[in-house]
């Protein structure tokens, strides 16, 4: 499932335990806290 957002740590936090992340955005400081929350 593809989800577009203004905010994507939203999206972390609802997302069910067992779920699977691709983090591809255009800042590598975004990248970090996103995979800093899905962690």
């Amino acid at each position: 499932e593809v989800r577009c957002t203004d905010v994507p740590e939203a999206e972390v936090r609802a997302a069910p335990a067992d779920a699977v992340f691709l983090v591809l955005t255009h800042s590598h400081a975004l990248d970090f806290d996103l995979v800093r929350a899905i962690l």
